[in-house]
């Protein structure tokens, strides 16, 4: 046999050797169990990395999310400030461009008759000319003075208005065996601005010094007279007698218009021994404030 043929057919048996071993290596390695941990766990790590670096982003944008909206809010509130502060640079504008334009008017008349005063008799024109800027600064100092006026009035009146004091109160009951100088106690308080007056002593205190006007109303008990006066201070100001006796009951009215002082308390006294006085709201003391006393600046420059 020809050794060419020898070798060639060699080299084919050893060819189908080879594929057949593999073949056979390949069907046993397929029937095997296969161990996937290791082929498995790495992906689920870089799942799980991946998850934790997408939440702490997440936070991150949230924080932010919030510092940007502080931010906004902040911007917008500061927004609204200016605005209202460009309302108001606004207004003073305005009224500087009514002022601007009246001194305008003003230079303008100098201006104008200027010239004509050159070609013209210059003492009449002259004259008509300072009459004429004259008449416009007076107008406008009047339109100046009304305005302050105006302000100051206006000033006057909150501070005015700053402390209203005024009470009414009535005796609900009959008082009965009243020693002498014992307050009456007049208990039902209808009105109290300024809460100046106490119903469980009967005084009433000024909150501030002024003009206050006064009233009191008593009624005697059937049969009885009854003696009482008005205090300031503890100083007499006024008597009021009633008389019981001969007419079964009696009323007696006084009112009075005192200066106080800030502190001075006022209030209504019996003058009898076992004395009585009318209740039923037959009996009454009331008082206001009718002008406060602005001696002190501090009050009118308010």
């Amino acid at each position: 046999m020809d050794i060419s043929v020898i070798i060639i057919f060699l080299s084919l048996f050893k060819s189908s050797y080879t594929s057949a071993t593999q073949g056979e290596e390949n069907n046993t390695l397929s029937k095997l169990p296969v161990d996937n941990t290791q082929t498995d766990s790495r992906p689920d790590s870089d799942h799980e990395s991946d998850m934790s670096r997408i939440l702490k982003r997440l936070e991150t944008n949230e924080k932010l999310t919030q510092r940007l909206l502080s931010r906004v809010e902040h911007l917008e509130s500061r927004e609204k400030s200016q605005q209202q502060e460009i309302l108001n640079l606004h207004n003073q504008l305005d009224l500087q461009k009514r002022q601007t334009k009246s001194l305008q008017r003003v230079l303008n008349h100098i201006f104008n008759r200027r010239t004509p005063l050159k070609s013209r008799t210059g003492e009449n024109q002259t004259a008509s000319t300072v009459i004429e800027v004259k008449s416009v600064e007076k107008e406008i100092s009047s339109g100046l003075r009304a305005t302050e006026e105006h302000k100051s009035s206006q000033r006057i009146r909150r501070a005015e208005n700053e402390n209203q004091v005024a009470f009414f109160a009535t005796l609900s009951t009959d008082i009965q065996h009243a020693g002498v100088h014992q307050t009456y106690v007049f208990d039902h308080v209808i009105t109290n601005l300024g809460s100046a007056y106490n119903n469980h002593n009967g005084n009433f205190v000024a909150p501030v010094s002024g003009t206050y006007v006064f009233s009191v109303t008593l009624l005697s008990v059937y049969h009885v007279n009854a003696h009482a006066q008005f205090l300031k201070n503890g100083q007499l100001v006024t008597r009021l007698y009633l008389s019981g006796v001969e007419s079964g009951h009696d009323t007696a009215s006084q009112t009075f218009v005192l200066q106080l002082h800030k502190g001075d308390d006022v209030c209504v006294h019996n003058l009898d021994l076992d004395a009585s006085l009318g209740g039923s709201h037959y009996s009454s003391f009331a008082g206001f404030l009718l002008y406060e006393d602005y001696s002190s600046s501090a009050i009118v420059g308010k």
